[in-house]
């Protein structure tokens, strides 16, 4: 008998400090802190543009990265896209799918371990279309911080 009023404090001191408002705002700090430091957690405003600097059009462009991809669209030789968000950040490597004539062009990275966001909140892709083994290849030449 002893042990079932031992059990029913417990859960009676438990629910009591449940009650507290003290314990609500712990809760609720704990939870911002939480979103505050979680990298994962946060959404960003960066942006990324491709600029083609090759001398042939580059079509039905998309960027992947490990948790966004990114439709560009056509980019013509020598022409910059417009500039899409990127909810995750953009890294110093992506995966992509394009087209150069009818054939849709897959070049997809191995795998994303390490895969960081670069710092900053806008950045240009300066690519170009070479020839590869089985395919052609885009070959990013250099990620540029535009801010």
């Amino acid at each position: 008998m002893a042990m079932v009023e031992v059990n029913l404090n417990i859960m009676d001191w438990g629910m009591a400090i449940f009650r507290s408002a003290w314990w609500r705002q712990l809760l609720g700090i704990a939870l911002a802190v939480g979103l505050i430091t979680c990298p994962s957690c946060r959404r960003s405003n960066v942006s990324l543009r491709i600029y083609n600097e090759g001398s042939i059009a580059i079509r039905q462009l998309t960027v992947r990265f490990p948790e966004d991809e990114v439709e560009f669209g056509d980019v013509g030789r020598a022409a910059f896209s417009s500039y899409r968000a990127v909810t995750h950040g953009v890294g110093p490597y992506a995966s992509f799918r394009f087209a150069l004539t009818d054939a849709p062009i897959k070049q997809y990275v191995a795998d994303f371990v390490g895969w960081k966001p670069i710092k900053g909140v806008a950045f240009t892709y300066r690519v170009r279309v070479e020839a590869g083994r089985s395919q052609p290849f885009l070959n990013v030449l250099a990620v540029v911080r535009d801010r």
